[in-house]
C-alpha cells in the first residue's frame, strides 16, 4: 500500500496517475487505491456536507417568516437533494462485493 498520496498519484515519469506500466494505464494496485480514496473518503465527505447543508436549509426555510412560492420551491429542492444524496450512499457501496445492490443485481454491476 502507498504511504502518501504523492507516491500514489505521481509515477516514475512524474505524470499524474503515473503511466509507469508498459500498457500506459494504471496498475491494479493504483486503481484499487484510487477507488478506495474516491469511495471511502471523498464520496462520503461530499455526501455528509451535502446532507448537513440541506438539513440546515430545511430548518431555515420552514420558519413561519418564509411563506412564499419561492421558499416552497427551495424546500422541494432541498428535499430532492437529500433523496439524491441518500441514493448516492447506496450506490457508493456497489464497488464492494459485500454490497446489497451487488447481491441483488450481480450480473449488471461490474
Amino acid at each position: 500500500m502507498y504511504t502518501n498520496t504523492s507516491d500514489l498519484l505521481v509515477g516514475t515519469e512524474g505524470d499524474l496517475c503515473g503511466s509507469s506500466n508498459a500498457s500506459g494505464g494504471l496498475s491494479e494496485e493504483k486503481k484499487e487505491a484510487l477507488n478506495w480514496i474516491a469511495y471511502k473518503i471523498i464520496g462520503p465527505t461530499i455526501v455528509s456536507i451535502g446532507l448537513l447543508g440541506n438539513v440546515l436549509n430545511l430548518i431555515v426555510l420552514t420558519r413561519p417568516s418564509f411563506k412564499g412560492v419561492t421558499y416552497t420551491y427551495l424546500i422541494g429542492l432541498a428535499c430532492s437533494d437529500i433523496g439524491v444524496l441518500l441514493c448516492a450512499v447506496a450506490f457508493m457501496g456497489t464497488k464492494h462485493s459485500n454490497s446489497v445492490v451487488v447481491k441483488w443485481f450481480p450480473e449488471e454491476i461490474s
